[in-house]
């Protein structure tokens, strides 16, 4: 019934009649051929050994489109582990949709800690240096994969300015690196070289060199990695500086979150260490409602900036196939240069996180959440007036306490607003 409803509403909002669209990229209705295995490069792993870089292309049969936009799918698996197959579903569903959809293999693996080597079942990275190192080669993949499927333009009828990559976790975070590094200057310092590998009891003194430029060395066919959007799903950004310029490249990014210290244990919504609360070696990283603020701070509009944070503490999806279908949703409105329409809908299910009380009011007007990205809060009354404001500092507002005592007996309106949320209820003043 849920489901049924969020489609319903999500139509609503994004078209007059769903069925009647004459540029429809959301509608699975294309059988799929696919590609297996095709060989787009050679490179070296972080062991110095080298090895064959593979994608699998899906491609709709009988659209008649010659300028199909591409999604290129990541998996996730911390850099270590992981295939491309485990995006074989994400591939299958958007060439339905009449997408070119292609899935990568990208370098895997990192030196380990000498004496800890795993937590659990969770590498220990031998300094928080390798998984920044196995993400730059990914990413340098990533690019190399970019330019290669633009190069299979005529092959493949591809519309090289509809590029869209995206993942899951690591997949999200090479995404994420792929589309806003481009300049040498963004290079970490811990993808230069630095100091051997070292392991004394088995013998291991293995250079770590120069990871080499930005873009990686695969495919230099003459065009470019600039890509439409990004799909971040429980992802992070090392860098949010790298987002520079608003509207430029669109991010919709998906998130379990409650608050600042019960959430995805994994990657974090906020800015931590991967696996934040095991302390495992793992660099710093900003995720999903991070990058959202940094988006809302260069103006991008709803179109090219999306970020549903569910309710939860799972890497993970709670629904996929809701999901999916809001992804599609948002890339076509992109592919099909449709107005950009307020994108508020998949919020809702945070509404039931905030909590206003008494109402109505006599003395004091108590907000409880269990979302702790509450930045404002305004008082109107009826005519529009603002009569009080409050501003609030991440992570001490769990528990808001206003002061009614200046407020005559009346209707008002109260808006709370959030790095990915906005919230507007009455209240009554007795």
């Amino acid at each position: 019934m849920y489901k049924q409803l969020y489609i319903y509403i999500i139509c609503f909002l994004f078209s007059n009649n769903c069925r009647s669209q004459v540029c429809d990229f959301q509608t699975q209705k294309y059988q799929v051929t696919i590609d297996s295995n095709i060989v787009y490069g050679t490179d070296t792993l972080y062991n110095l050994q080298t090895t064959d870089l593979k994608m699998h292309i899906y491609s709709p049969v009988g659209d008649q489109n010659t300028n199909r936009p591409v999604v290129i799918w990541l998996y996730g698996g911390a850099w270590v582990a992981g295939a491309k197959e485990d995006m074989a579903n994400w591939c299958m569903r958007f060439a339905k949709r009449g997408y070119v959809a292609v899935t990568i293999q990208y370098r895997l693996g990192f030196f380990n800690d000498v004496l800890v080597p795993y937590i659990g079942n969770i590498p220990r990275p031998y300094g928080p240096e390798e998984p920044m190192r196995a993400a730059y080669r990914a990413q340098q993949d990533l690019k190399g994969a970019i330019r290669f499927i633009k190069g299979k333009k005529d092959i493949y009828k591809i519309d090289t300015s509809m590029i869209f990559i995206g993942g899951q976790s690591a997949g999200a975070i090479t995404s994420l690196s792929a589309a806003f590094m481009n300049e040498q200057s963004q290079k970490p310092k811990e993808c230069k070289s630095i100091s051997n590998y070292t392991n004394a009891l088995q013998g291991y003194n293995i250079k770590r060199p120069d990871l080499g430029p930005v873009e990686g060395q695969l495919n230099m066919n003459g065009c470019g990695t600039k890509v439409k959007g990004v799909i971040n799903m429980f992802g992070a950004i090392f860098d949010t500086s790298w987002i520079k310029t608003a509207n430029d490249i669109a991010v919709f990014s998906y998130h379990q979150s409650i608050d600042y210290n019960t959430e995805d244990i994994v990657v974090s919504s906020y800015t931590k260490t991967f696996f934040w609360s095991l302390s495992l070696n793992y660099p710093w990283a900003s995720g999903s409602r991070i990058i959202q603020q940094r988006l809302n701070s260069l103006g991008y509009d709803s179109c090219h900036a999306f970020t549903y944070i569910y309710p939860g503490i799972t890497h993970g999806l709670h629904d996929e196939a809701s999901v999916d279908i809001g992804i599609a949703l948002l890339m076509n409105n992109l592919v099909c240069a449709n107005p950009c329409y307020p994108l508020g809908i998949l919020k809702n299910e945070i509404k039931s996180y905030i909590h206003i009380f008494p109402n109505p009011v006599e003395n004091d007007l108590y907000i409880q959440s269990n979302i702790n990205n509450i930045q404002n809060i305004y008082i109107y009354d009826l005519t529009g007036k603002c009569m009080s404001n409050y501003s609030y500092s991440c992570c001490s507002n769990y528990n808001i306490n206003i002061s009614t005592h200046g407020l005559a007996k009346g209707i008002y309106i109260v808006k709370i607003i959030g790095i990915d949320m906005e919230e507007v209820r009455k209240i009554i003043k007795n």
